[in-house]
Order: structure tokens, then sequence, then C-alpha cells
């Protein structure tokens, strides 16, 4: 009993243990059943069962083992099969894990590289956005600097304006001080290539020094002839070739612009401006001020624009560079040299960067100032050699592009008698070669040179000019006193205009019978002394004014008195105003005399910028004989009434002084005299109304009254006026000769416009 319990614990343990170990089925049903119907049997008897015998113990042992044994191979089988199956399952796990892992590496990696995408999409995007912000940022940046620039530039373009306007403000208050005319070097002769080498070397180390406490003021002096104005024209051109301020004014007798000494002070002022920043400040402050408005005396003037501007600013003292030269040429043709010589004097020795080279010829009104300058040096042209340079001269004309190559035989034979006549006179020399080449009189030129030789000559310059106006003289068929009449027009017209052909021929006596022509051939045969320009007739040289305006040096045959000038061209003026004509043979049609609306305007209420054309209606309305004797009658008058009052009784020849006053009471107190002041009008020369026209009436005892009863009786027929309004005071002044008269009548017609 004891082994069947064991034996079925041994199948109940290894079915367990096959249970346990395997999930195969066919083995565990086998062994359950087996089992199964061991219990069965032992169920079903169990009373009953005898037990089994040994062989049936040992035959079941037998089974029981080879169905262990078979169980067991089953099983091993069966474990293989399930570790088969196992390591397939394991297998396909591992290769699902594989496929799983490869997928989420695939998948981490598409995730990765989705991640880098986005990422690099988002970098993209940020680079993107952060490049437009930037060119955003850039722009904005830009456009505040496009902006800021423009507003800079437009700041900068408002500030140059204001500058350029203030520059522009400042320099038409400082060309107050300029007169209208060219007073620089320019346009003037220079000397010959070769020539006044020395004096030229040393005024140009002079002027390029800077060393301290050296001359400011180099005074050129010599005779009238001798080279001034050609070494002063010379330099002038040189000094402004270099990158430093400079300034020139050369003085002319014959223009009142350049004689005058308000014009010569306001252009040294101008320079000084130009030199000096601090003082043209001090000068444009100074002529802003209405004070310099009303200024009439030039000494005034000089304190106004030079001495006190001079004085008020801090002058560059010690400085080691001159900034500033102006160069003064012909210092005693100014009116006032006195003066002049004085203002030249206190700017060297006040200012330290300005050098002044002034040349003049030694007059004891110039010297005296000079001479008390501190930082003065004087030179005087003879001290030079310059018949070396006249007979240069005289050379570079004997050559064939010469003037005088057609009679180089002639020259040549009396060459150094040339230079020697010409005793350094360099205008002797160029006179002599111009009547030569345009007379070609040998004979005349000959007779200049014995005339000289004479112990008891005068000085071979004047020898000169009374042979060219004689051989004038003889070959015209003019009256022999034409030629000096003409000669004394020229020299009385230097304090006024050139006076051209034709108003020359207006001026002559009706007496003498001189045709236009006449008048042009005489002057082409006075060509040596006298100039033909587009303004007019005037002297090739001063040293001709000098001549003509001295009896003793022109010879009683060929000289007029001054006195005797003034009254012809006074009533000539005069003549031409009220008549129109004063020559019954002129070859020329001369337009009348003053009449009402000359010009044919067609109304006198229109300004005259508002008329058109009004050049050409003047141009061809009024003549220009007219226009001189409008501008200038009064000059001449006063002129001559002046020099009458110092000539004693019957000292002078030919003179009414009762015609001359009798014409301008037939002139003055009827309605030519508005005619006259239409015609200053229109030809924009109605400043010339001025303190003259008292002058007229005192010194030629006209009784005002009876012009002003006149004139109040014939303005009524008067319809015109058109005045600039820079003379306004000048027609003030001109009223007070007629005003009570106005006061008592008013014509309706009679108009004023100030335009």
């Amino acid at each position: 009993m004891q082994t069947i319990i064991h034996a079925l614990a041994l199948i109940s343990r290894l079915y367990s243990e096959t249970r346990k170990r395997s999930n195969g089925r066919a083995n565990a049903v086998e062994c359950e059943r087996l089992v199964t119907q061991t219990v069965a049997r032992l169920t079903l008897f169990p009373g009953h069962v005898a037990p089994p015998t040994s062989a049936e113990v040992d035959g079941l042992i037998l089974i029981l083992e080879k169905q262990r044994e078979k169980m067991a191979h089953a099983f091993v089988m069966e474990i293989r099969q399930v570790q088969k199956e196992e390591a397939e399952v394991r297998r396909r796990r591992e290769a699902e894990e594989r496929d799983r892992r490869l997928r989420e590496a695939e998948e981490h990696l598409k995730e990765k590289e989705r991640r880098e995408r986005e990422e690099e999409y988002q970098r993209r995007r940020d680079l993107e956005e952060s490049e437009r912000r930037k060119r955003k940022e850039e722009d904005q940046q830009k456009r505040d600097l496009e902006m800021r620039g423009r507003r800079e530039r437009e700041e900068r373009e408002k500030d140059e304006g204001k500058a350029r306007q203030k520059q522009m403000e400042d320099e038409a208050t400082l060309k107050q001080l300029l007169s209208s005319n060219n007073s620089s070097y320019l346009g003037k002769s220079e000397c010959i290539a070769e020539t006044r080498v020395s004096i030229l070397g040393e005024l140009k180390v002079w002027a390029e020094s800077s060393a301290l406490g050296e001359d400011r003021l180099f005074w050129l002096y010599g005779v009238a002839g001798c080279g001034k104005s050609a070494v002063a024209a010379s330099i002038s051109r040189e000094l402004d070739n270099r990158d430093r301020p400079f300034g020139s004014f050369f003085c002319k007798r014959e223009e009142e612009d350049r004689r005058a000494p308000r014009h010569l002070l306001g252009h040294l002022a101008y320079f000084l401006a130009k030199g000096y920043s601090v003082f043209k400040k001090t000068l444009i402050k100074a002529l802003r001020d209405p004070e310099f408005l009303v200024i009439k005396d030039d000494q005034a003037y000089f304190e106004f624009v030079i001495k006190k501007p001079l004085s008020t600013s801090k002058s560059r003292q010690g400085s080691s560079e001159t900034s500033l030269v102006i160069v003064i040429d012909a210092l005693d043709e100014c009116n006032d040299s006195e003066l002049a010589a004085r203002c030249l004097a206190y700017i060297c020795d006040t200012a330290s960067w300005v050098k002044i080279i002034v040349t003049s010829r030694d007059l004891p009104e110039i010297r005296g100032p000079l001479e008390k300058c501190s930082h003065r040096r004087a030179h005087s042209l003879f001290d030079d050699d310059a018949l070396d340079d006249i007979r240069r001269l005289l050379d570079k004309e004997l050559e064939p592009e010469g003037r005088l190559a057609r009679m180089c035989w002639f020259i040549k034979e009396r060459r150094e008698a040339f230079v020697e006549f010409s005793q350094g006179l360099f205008i002797w020399l160029d006179t002599i070669i111009t009547f030569i080449a345009n007379e070609g009189n040998l004979d005349a030129v000959e007779k200049v040179l014995v005339d000289a030789l004479r112990p008891e000559a005068e000085a071979s310059l004047d020898i000169l000019y009374r042979a060219v106006i004689k051989n004038a003289a003889e070959k015209t068929k003019a009256s022999r006193t034409t030629v000096p009449l003409i000669i004394g027009f020229v020299v009385a017209s230097s304090s006024t205009q050139p006076l051209t052909p034709r108003v020359i021929h207006a001026l002559l006596p009706p007496s003498l019978l001189v045709t236009l022509e006449d008048v042009e051939l005489s002057l082409a045969h006075l060509g040596a002394i006298l100039v033909s320009r587009d303004h007019g007739i005037e002297a090739a040289h001063t040293s001709i004014l000098d001549f003509g305006a001295d009896k003793e040096r022109c010879g009683e045959d060929i000289w007029y008195p001054p006195v005797y000038i003034q009254q012809v061209m006074a009533t000539g003026c005069l003549e031409i105003m009220i008549y129109g004509t004063r020559n019954s043979k002129r070859q020329h049609q001369v337009p009348a005399g003053l009449c009402f609306n000359i010009c044919d305007l067609r109304s006198s209420y229109f300004k005259n910028s508002e008329v058109m054309a009004l050049d050409q209606r003047v141009a061809s309305n009024v003549s220009s004989e007219l226009v001189y004797s409008s501008l200038y009658w009064t000059k001449h008058l006063v002129n001559y009434l002046l020099i009458t009052e110092t000539l004693e009784k019957n000292a002078s020849r030919d003179l009414d002084t009762w015609k001359v006053s009798q014409m301008v009471a037939d002139f003055l107190p009827t309605e030519r005299s508005l005619f006259w002041l239409e015609v200053l009008s229109l030809t924009g020369e109605l400043g010339r109304v001025d303190d003259v026209l008292i002058d007229i009436s005192e010194y030629s005892q006209l009784e005002v009254s009876f012009c002003l009863s006149n004139l109040a009786s014939s303005t009524h027929k008067c319809h015109f006026c058109r005045y600039s309004a820079r003379s306004h005071n000048s027609l003030l002044k001109f009223a007070t000769l007629w005003g009570s008269a106005m006061t008592l009548y008013r014509p309706a017609h009679l108009t004023f416009i100030f335009v």
C-alpha cells in the first residue's frame, strides 16, 4: 500500500512538476489520465482491492518508469520545444524589440530631424526676424541718420544761408566804400620786359618780407612821366598773384571817382577789412551807424571809417606775418593829397599787419605827412639809372614788329640823342615814338632835338608837347585857335568827364566855323598826347594836363586862360540846353535842346523802371551834347565865377560876365529848368542837383525873386518828373530856389514821382 501511495505521490509530483515546467498539454493530460485511472481503481475498490502483487507493482513501476522516461523525454522535447518556442518568441520579441527600437530610433531620429528642422526653421525664422529687426533698426537708424543728416544739412544750409546772407549783407555794406569805376591796376600799362628790374625786385622782396620792426610804407617818388605808374602796375600784378590779401588804388585826376579823397579812403578801409576780420566787424558796425550817412567832411570820414575802427579793433601787434599789401598810385592826383598822406602814415604806424606802396610826385603836402611816419622808406626813381631801360625800350620799338620799324634808319642815327633828351622820362620817349609813328613828321622831330640842345632850352617834355600841338594846328584847315582850345577843353574836362569829338565840336564858339570833321582831324594829329577812348578824349599822361594849365610851359601862342575856357564851356552848355545848337555849319543833325517830354513818353505817372526800353528812348532823343551840358553846365559856370572873383579887373581877355549871367537868367527861372531836371532824371543823374545852384545865385548876383516869379508863371505847362529817391535831398535843395513860387502857385499838372 505504501508503494502505491508512493507511486501516486510520484505521479502526482511528476504531474505537478510537469505542469510547472511545461505548458505542453499532451504529457500532462496523459499523466493526469493515468493518475485518474489509478485513483479510480483504488476508489472503486477500496475495500476489495487486494494488495497488488510485487510483479504488478514492479510492472507498474516499470510502466511508470517508462512512462516517466517517456514523459521526461516528452518533457525534454516539450521543454526544448518550449525553449525553441521561447527562443523563437524571444527572437521575435528581440526582432520586435529591435524593430521597435529601430522604429523608435527612426522615430527618434525623425523626431530629432523634425526638431532639428523645427529648430533650424526657428533659428532661420529667428535669424530672419533678427535680420528683419536689424534691417528695420538699420533702416530706422538710416532714416534717423538721414533725418538727422537732413536736419543737420538743413540747419547747416540754413546757417550757411544765414552766413552767406550775412556775408552778402556785409559785402554790400562794405561795397558802399567803393567807387563805381575800376580803380585797380587792371588795364594799366606795365613796365616793358627787362626794364625797372632793380626797383621791382626791391619792392617784391620788401613786400614779401615779414620781419618785425621794418618799414611798412614804401614811398616811390619822381617827376611826372618817369614811370611811377608802370612800376606800380607791375608790382601790383606780381603781388596780386599771391595767395595773400592785396589791394590797389590808382588815382587819376580826370575821373571824379579816382581823385576824390573819400573814394580813396573808402577803398583803403575796404582793403583793411579784407585783410583783418576784427577790423572788418568793427568797420561794418560803424558803416551801419546812421551817423555814417550824414558825414560830409573828408577828415571826419577818415576818422569814422579808418581811425576809429583801427583804434577799437585789436591789431595783430607782434605778429610775424604781414597779411595785407596795398598799392596806391599817383597820390599827387588826389584832390586832398595831404589828408591821404596822413591817412597812409597813420595806417602804417598803427597796423603792423599792413604794408603800403605809394607813388607820387615829390610835393610838400605829401612829403610832410609821410616823413612823420615812423615806419617809412623813401626811394626816388631818379636814383636809378633809367637810361638803360630807355635804351631797351627804344630798341624794342626798332624791331620789325615795333612802331618805329619803318623809320629805324632815322632813329638809329640819333639813338643816343633820343636817350639823352628823354632825361629818364619814359613819357617823353613814348610821346615822341607815338608822334613819329602817327605823323611821320621827321622835320618836326629834328626840330625838337635841335631845340633841346639850346642852352636856354626848357624841359625837353615841354618842347615836345608844343611841337605836337603846333604840328596839329598846321595840318588842319581849322583856325589855329581850335587846337589850343581843344587842349584847354581836355584840361578843363579833367574835373568833369572826358569829352567826345561831338561834344567838343558843340562847345566850340560858332565864330570859329569849325566842322566836326575838322575836330576829328585835329584830334587825330594830337594822338601823341591825347588818347581817344570809348567814353571820350583823355590826356595820354597827367603831365599833359599840367602842361596845358601852365602858361609859362605852354607859351603865349597856344595857351588860353582857364577863366576863358570855363566861360566858353559854360556858355556853350547853356546855349545847347536853350537853343539846341550853337554852330550853323554842323555837318550832322543835332537834336533840339531841352523841351517838354523830350523822350515822348505816354504819361508822367509811370516810374522810370516801368517805362519800356527807356535807355533806347534816351539814346535816340537826348544827344550826347545835351547830356554833357545838362550834367556839367553848373560845374563850368561855378568854376568860371570862382576864377573871375580872384582876377583883377581887366586881367583877363574876352570875358563877358554879363552875358553869362543873362544866359543863366534866361534859363533858370523858365520852364526849361524843369525840362533840365527831367533829362537828369531820365539819365539817372538827378543827384547832381546840389548846392552848386545856390552858389550860382550868389556868384552871379541873380535876382532869385525874378527867377521865382517867372517860374511860377510857367510851371502850369509842365507834366513830368521822374526822380530817383537817392536824389530827394538834392531835389529839395533845388526847390529852395523857387519854393516860394510853388507855395503861391501849385499847378495841378506838376507831379513829382520818387522812384
